[in-house]
């Protein structure tokens, strides 16, 4: 059998494009971008004289030890699709009070003034 010479190089091109493609790997998923808010303490009731803390979910207790937060904190506010829990630990163990789900807590009952770290988590 003959090929008309001008379908040989399309063959030969196509074959030769076919040999060098070797199979792939699965692509391996990234890994979830970490997820970091913003999340507010507040020495007052009812949401006065705050701070802002930044927070990686899931993962990050901010310890306040030997800081001027430590046992002051009245009340909190969550963002949005977050909950926040408090330790009286400065290792994010121990005695804690419940999940605190947005918008917060005006008042923290037992923890009232006994925060002396916290973590928050993704809902």
């Amino acid at each position: 059998m003959q090929f008309p010479t001008t379908l040989l190089p399309l063959l030969l091109a196509v074959l030769a494009h076919s040999a060098v493609l070797a199979p792939r790997d699965e692509a391996t998923p990234a890994a979830p971008a970490e997820d970091v808010i913003n999340f507010s303490t507040c020495k007052n009731f009812n949401m006065g004289d705050c701070r802002s803390w930044t927070i990686v979910t899931q993962s990050q207790c901010i310890g306040v030890s030997g800081t001027d937060w430590n046992d002051v904190i009245k009340s909190i506010i969550v963002p949005n699709g977050y909950r926040c829990r408090l330790w009286s630990s400065n290792h994010c163990d121990g005695q804690s009070s419940p999940d605190i789900y947005p918008p917060g807590a005006n008042e923290l009952g037992d923890m009232n003034d006994k925060t002396t770290s916290f973590k928050c988590y993704k809902n």
